[in-house]
């Protein structure tokens, strides 16, 4: 069954007895695709100048303040014509084979802390921190993630390697708009940890209000070759009750966060 016939499947199950405005699986498919498109430019954008911003009606948001429900009552829509990021690299194809050099690299540098236990995380098609292929090309890139625990809590960390890419054109049919958070001051200020020379930025995306510690943090980098790296922890699991927050908090230090971006010497 390809892509179209999917879709064609799940509209017929989901649809059935409505009489409504109906849309073909094509339709469904170019608009999904690009929206993907979209997102994915967004976070290289926001990597590299540190803006937020939306596509389409969703908003799509590093959060930096203690409630993803301010910042979007704070933020400014405001239309734009072309995201244009610097650096923007071919894609290629993404292959069993790369997946598993990734998996390689993360296990011989040495930046997954001694006495955390790892289980595969919900979802996932790989066992704990091993990369997997999430599109058909480098654009999309690999995903690692594991649930970590320890005797203070638990918490679900996920690296994501990927290569640069461009936005696309804003136009009449794939309108863009950019979401910049007002007035609402973030947890605290970006940082930077050197590793191997190479700064990488730091964010506390997220802080539970009951305990005061950080829940979500989140590790990036741009490097020169146009390959990105992010690794982001949070303290609740996918598959547990919503944000049933650990109470020890990410776990994790920024420090050790930064390491697992800028040591294994991830390349897209």
């Amino acid at each position: 069954m390809n892509d179209v016939d999917e879709v064609r499947g799940m509209l017929a199950s989901v649809l059935e007895g409505d009489a409504g405005p109906r849309h073909s699986p094509e339709e469904v498919l170019k608009s999904a695709r690009r929206a993907s498109a979209q997102r994915r430019a967004v976070v290289a954008s926001a990597l590299s100048v540190g803006v937020v911003l939306a596509t389409g009606a969703g908003v799509l948001m590093s959060v930096q303040a203690p409630s993803t429900v301010e910042s979007a009552a704070s933020a400014t829509l405001t239309t734009t014509t072309r995201q244009a990021l610097p650096g923007a690299v071919p894609p290629v194809p993404v292959t069993v084979e790369h997946a598993a050099e990734l998996t390689a690299k993360l296990s011989t540098a040495g930046v997954i802390p001694a006495g955390y236990r790892l289980s595969r995380a919900a979802g996932s098609p790989a066992g704990p921190l091993q990369f997997y292929g999430i599109g058909e090309d480098s654009s999309d890139g690999y995903k690692a993630t594991a649930v970590v625990e320890d005797g203070k809590g638990w918490a679900t960390l996920t690296i994501s390697v990927r290569s640069v890419s461009e936005a696309p054109e804003c136009g009449p049919e794939n309108p863009c708009t950019s979401a910049i958070p007002v007035s609402t001051p973030p947890i605290a200020p970006p940082t930077t940890r050197p590793v191997e020379g190479v700064d990488i930025r730091v964010v506390a995306n997220l802080v539970d209000r009951g305990s005061g510690e950080v829940a979500m943090m989140t590790a990036s980098k741009l490097f020169p070759d146009g390959t990105v790296v992010e690794a982001v922890v949070q303290s609740w699991v996918d598959d547990g009750p919503p944000l049933d927050f650990s109470p020890g908090g990410v776990l994790l230090t920024e420090q050790q966060l930064a390491d697992m971006v800028g040591k294994p010497g991830f390349t897209y």
